[in-house]
């Protein structure tokens, strides 16, 4: 689970992403691939982590799938963001770490 700055809640399950509001938890985002990870900034700056290198950004309206990190031997598995970075943290083939480092998309759509 991941506790936002803005003081929103995410969880992930085997295949999606949940926001608690309200007292109880409704569904953000449906996946075909195992997530094993949410974090980010605010609502609008969110990045989801999974199997086969999944890899999602959510600014606010829409959510971006990284396919060209995707790879059937690696898992993302968490990470951390500011305003102007993110980290991607994962392995390959169950036992090489994995670090991803770039500029946070945000900035660049200006969210």
């Amino acid at each position: 689970m991941s506790v936002l700055t803005s003081g929103s809640a995410y969880s992930v399950d085997t295949y999606g992403v949940f926001q608690w509001i309200g007292g109880s938890w409704i569904s953000r985002l449906q996946t075909v691939k195992n997530t094993e990870s949410v974090f980010g900034t605010g609502d609008d700056n969110l990045f989801v982590t999974g199997v086969h290198g999944l890899l999602m950004h959510y600014n606010g309206s829409d959510w971006y799938e990284y396919t060209y990190l995707a790879q059937p031997n690696v898992i993302y598995s968490g990470g951390w963001a500011d305003e102007k970075q993110v980290f991607v943290l994962g392995w390959i083939d169950g036992e090489n770490s994995l670090v991803l480092h770039g500029k946070n998309p945000a900035i660049l759509s200006g969210k």
